[in-house]
């Protein structure tokens, strides 16, 4: 039988969801809805727009006592660069998100705490695929998904290609220094790091006659880069 597990992910800090001390109930909202316009034409109605809606991830946390709920909130921190995790199907899903609202209210009979908590989403599931190479076969889903390039100096000049589409970097990055390109509209950049520490933005190096941040599409493809890179790709799911 496959076990359903939930998680917050905070940096590289986690909560376990399932925890006797603190455990999500009730779940809802691991799905997906989907909003749409329409022209009417007589009798008919032609589709003209349609998208994913917004996630919401509702239940309850059961906290053992008052002081589960307080470690919680201080976990939950700023309520910045927070992921949902859900294992499913033998892997590990995630969602960017924040906690939108959070209950609190006496401990009941029961001798628990049960606080009804909403998660809003900043985008939809994703599987994190990660390569190492020149010549990357990426193995995706059926949503066109960002790509995250980091390759280490010294180079001047380095060149991305997947899909027929291609992008070229033209700068200087000196040894001990990494160059980012990553599509993630989240946190989509083209810098230089060194150590972790952000040295400049290299948009203006981008060469302006390629596409620059390229999305793996559909299906099976090969990602060439012209120098061995670390590269990964959020296999985005609308449900999982």
């Amino acid at each position: 039988m496959d076990i359903r597990k939930f998680k917050l992910v905070k940096g590289l800090a986690e909560y376990d969801l399932n925890a006797f001390e603190h455990f999500l109930h009730v779940p809802e909202g691991l799905g997906f809805d989907m909003t749409y316009t329409f022209l009417r034409s007589g009798e008919s109605f032609i589709e003209t727009d349609g998208y994913q809606s917004q996630k919401e991830i509702s239940g309850e946390i059961v906290f053992r006592d008052y002081s589960e709920y307080t470690d919680f909130i201080e976990f939950i921190g700023d309520n910045d660069q927070l992921k949902f995790g859900y294992y499913v199907n033998a892997a590990w899903n995630y969602i960017n998100a924040k906690v939108a609202s959070i209950g609190k209210s006496e401990i009941g009979t029961n001798g628990v705490l049960i606080c009804p908590v909403t998660f809003i989403a900043f985008g939809t599931w994703y599987t994190p695929l990660t390569y190492t190479g020149t010549s990357i076969s990426i193995q995706n889903g059926s949503i066109p998904s960002p790509i995250r390039i980091e390759v280490d100096g010294a180079l001047a000049t380095f060149t991305w290609s997947i899909g027929g589409k291609t992008g070229t970097w033209n700068g200087t990055l000196e040894a001990g220094q990494t160059l980012v390109i990553d599509s993630n509209p989240e946190s989509i950049e083209m810098a230089i790091y060194q150590g972790g520490t952000f040295v400049s933005n290299e948009y203006v190096n981008g060469d302006f006659e390629t596409e620059r941040f390229l999305y793996a599409p559909a299906g099976t493809n090969t990602l060439t880069v012209s120098k061995t890179s670390r590269v990964e790709v959020n296999r985005y799911a609308y449900s999982v």
